[in-house]
């Protein structure tokens, strides 16, 4: 997982904060990415129900809808840490 959260502050450097939509690709991007690089997520999927349902809820409360990457590893660290 330390791989993919790399990943994440990579494509995060460029990119760092957008809408749920664009941080959503950018999320879809690092999967692409740490796949190439490292080995087959299975449960990306998974992964990205959960994190799609966390930024909504997250935008939902606060009424805005920016989101940053470091709030898309929190969301990916809690995802890991429940399944």
């Amino acid at each position: 997982m330390n791989d993919f959260i790399e990943v994440i502050e990579k494509v995060g450097a460029d990119i760092p904060t957008g809408n749920s939509k664009a941080m959503m690709g950018v999320l879809v991007l690092c999967i692409e990415q740490y796949e190439s690089e490292y080995s087959f997520m299975p449960d990306s999927s998974s992964l990205l129900k959960y994190v799609s349902a966390c930024v909504r809820n997250k935008v939902n409360q606060g009424g805005d809808d920016i989101i940053g990457y470091k709030q898309l590893i929190k969301f990916v660290k809690c995802w890991h840490r429940r399944k």
